[in-house]
């Protein structure tokens, strides 16, 4: 039986929150997102399906998200690489949401207070410190330099300010930890298979798309458009590393969201 997809108005929604977490506050001047305190550095960021005047985001977009975040800034924070806690939770806007949001929200508390040394820690890292962090762990990767989505990673964090996504790292991690049976042996076919990869498509990466999906997650961060961040960063920006253009409709709204945050079209899209 399909999922049915409901409305859920402002003031239904934080009645709801405040049953869970009594403290809690809008953040920033944004429409739909909400912070709950957990430590003076560290929150739960909860990104809601409300937007401007209260109006219910439609259902094809109607997930709430929910993240471990700096309180500072809101940026993600990743969870212990050998912990099989979650830092984040995604539900979808359906019957019983109260039982199952309720549910993804204690589980980010309970990963907190399982790891909150870490968390807690994470959230004080300066810039200087976390990029040092990952590009010591992508260098520590061998030929990591044959792997674009490493590279470009690498090259990334060199940049003032610049932060991995939670995809991003969890990326990283998959290099550095493969599943039973990866190892050498898993990169050695990694690296086998862009080859016949290139013979399929210009072989040719669209460099300048890079950066303006770069410069598209940044402002999308910033802005806590959640569903931006993650069409960026996902199957489209790997899409691109792969020398893969995208596809007419994901062009289409890349098109629009390059307007909506004022970012030049890149050439090789423009209408």
């Amino acid at each position: 039986m399909p999922a049915t997809y409901v409305k859920i108005t402002r003031a239904e929604f934080e009645d709801w929150l405040y049953a869970l977490c009594p403290v809690f506050e809008r953040a920033g001047q944004t429409e739909g997102v909400y912070l709950c305190p957990l430590s003076r550095d560290v929150g739960v960021k909860i990104s809601t399906t409300l937007g401007r005047n209260d109006a219910v985001i439609q259902k094809n977009a109607g997930r709430c998200h929910m993240v471990l975040v700096r309180r500072d800034n809101g940026r993600d924070l990743h969870k212990p690489h050998n912990s099989s806690n979650s830092s984040f939770e995604r539900c979808n806007r359906t019957q019983g949401w109260h039982e199952t949001w309720a549910e993804a929200l204690r589980s980010l508390f309970a990963s907190f207070k399982g790891d909150r040394d870490h968390y807690n820690a994470l959230a004080k890292q300066t810039h200087e410190e976390y990029a040092a962090e990952w590009r010591a762990r992508i260098e520590s990767i061998e030929r990591w330099q044959t792997f674009d989505i490493l590279a470009d990673f690498h090259r990334y964090l060199g940049r003032p300010e610049m932060w991995l996504s939670g995809r991003q790292e969890a990326a990283v991690w998959k290099f550095l930890h493969p599943k039973r049976g990866g190892g050498p042996k898993g990169a050695k076919k990694a690296t086998k298979k862009r080859p016949s990869s290139t013979r399929k498509t210009s072989g040719t990466v669209d460099r300048e798309l890079l950066e303006g999906l770069e410069a598209l997650t940044k402002a999308a961060e910033k802005a806590d458009d959640g569903w931006t961040v993650e069409f960026a960063t996902g199957n489209l920006r790997s899409r691109v590393q792969a020398g893969r253009a995208p596809s007419p409709r994901q062009a289409e709204i890349l098109r629009e969201k390059f307007t909506n945050f004022k970012i030049a079209v890149p050439s090789s899209i423009a209408a």
